[in-house]
């Protein structure tokens, strides 16, 4: 039976319903065209959380760390990203525009959980997205929940999306990562590094 288990462990597979549709469709090309994001991302060793970092394989990712003082935040962006705010959004994009992140305060430092389960609800009715997986995470110095998900853009091509909610001692944050079905080893190890460089401080 499967249950919401949000910090314990990942979702249970949900049964195939009978009629083939457009998300089943998408979620078969996600698993034809290789590993998913989050797992491609983070890594998993069965047990422990899996830091967000670059491994021996991975093309090396040159960065300039940028303070946001009103989010609380210290990151790693990768030299050709480009950052924008909308609203209290922070968004920041690769250079070919395959990879894209928005960060937000959403809540108080034990909103966690409640901030992830309406991140996925959210998702799922923007995107028309389907959850896939779910797994224990590091984002930067915060341990967390990435959830897999897979959706439709607004002009219908088939995206990925991992959503984090990491919590800081004094804020819970919304993350989510959009990249194509197959993003290049270049962006993967770009993603790897903007995510593990996260660093949470006092909002000023």
């Amino acid at each position: 039976m499967a249950t919401e288990l949000d910090e314990d462990s990942p979702a249970a597979p949900r049964r195939r319903r009978p009629r083939v549709s457009r998300q089943v469709i998408a979620f078969v090309g996600v698993l034809c065209a290789g590993m998913l994001i989050g797992w491609v991302v983070f890594g998993d060793d069965g047990s422990t959380p899996a830091p967000a970092t670059t491994t021996a394989s991975s093309p090396r990712v040159a960065s300039d760390t940028r303070l946001y003082p009103k989010l609380g935040i210290t990151l790693g962006l990768p030299r050709g990203w480009k950052t924008s705010f909308r609203g209290s959004v922070l968004t920041a994009v690769s250079r070919d525009e395959t990879v894209s992140i928005a960060l937000s305060i959403a809540g108080g430092p034990r909103d966690g959980q409640r901030i992830r389960r309406s991140d996925r609800e959210e998702l799922a009715r923007l995107f028309n997205a389907r959850e896939v997986s779910r797994q224990r995470a590091k984002v930067g110095t915060a341990t967390t929940i990435a959830t897999d998900l897979v959706g439709r853009a607004r002009n219908r091509r088939p995206i990925r999306i991992l959503a984090m909610g990491p919590s800081s001692r004094w804020h819970t944050y919304s993350i989510q990562a959009f990249t194509v079905l197959q993003p290049t080893p270049v962006r993967v190890a770009e993603l790897r590094t903007l995510l593990a460089s996260l660093r949470y401080r006092q909002p000023r």
